[in-house]
């Protein structure tokens, strides 16, 4: 998925979007868990799936101080994608 091109703050805020959206349904199963593993491993790099995931609107706000312009682009349809949940 070329994940391992991302900065290293992008890679994070990547890996806490997925884990974020993994909990939507108020469950966190092992086929959930082994994808995460799987992003880290391709960016080499570790995630804490112990904590709690963020609120949806503190991620899009983290996004949005945090990413370039050229990562933003789809944030605004991500976004409208989990407000049809």
């Amino acid at each position: 998925m070329f994940l391992n091109m991302l900065r290293a703050e992008s890679q994070q805020l990547f890996l806490e979007t997925a884990y974020t959206l993994a909990h939507v349904d108020g469950m966190f199963v092992e086929a959930e868990k082994e994808v995460l593993k799987a992003y880290c491993r391709e960016m080499e790099t570790a995630f804490d799936i112990e904590h709690a995931p963020i609120a949806l609107q503190d991620l899009k706000r983290k996004m949005s101080a945090s990413l370039s312009p050229t990562e933003k682009w789809p944030i605004p349809r991500l976004m409208d994608t989990i407000n049809e949940w």
